[in-house]
């Protein structure tokens, strides 16, 4: 039985993507860092999450109001987190 793995070609492209913005564990990931490198303006409002594009004009617009229910925690477990008021 063959247990090899290839990766799909999204996989490839994402992880040659990582290495060019020099990401290489999961501590360096800047959502900021990538938006910018792929000319999406990143924007935290208090309304619905929503993407916008225009022309060339490309923005991503996060939810800002209930932060993230889970944390990144050392060994690369998530854990439960209260979220902020």
């Amino acid at each position: 039985m063959d247990l090899s793995y290839t990766t799909p070609p999204l996989e490839t492209w994402i992880s040659q993507f990582y290495k060019q913005l020099g990401i290489y564990v999961p501590e360096e990931l800047d959502e900021q860092r990538i938006a910018r490198s792929l000319g999406i303006y990143l924007f935290y409002k208090e309304l619905p999450s929503m993407a916008y594009e225009f022309g060339r004009f490309k923005s991503i617009t996060i939810d800002d109001r209930q932060k993230t229910l889970f944390t990144y925690t050392e060994g690369a477990f998530l854990s439960l987190a209260m979220p902020y008021p």
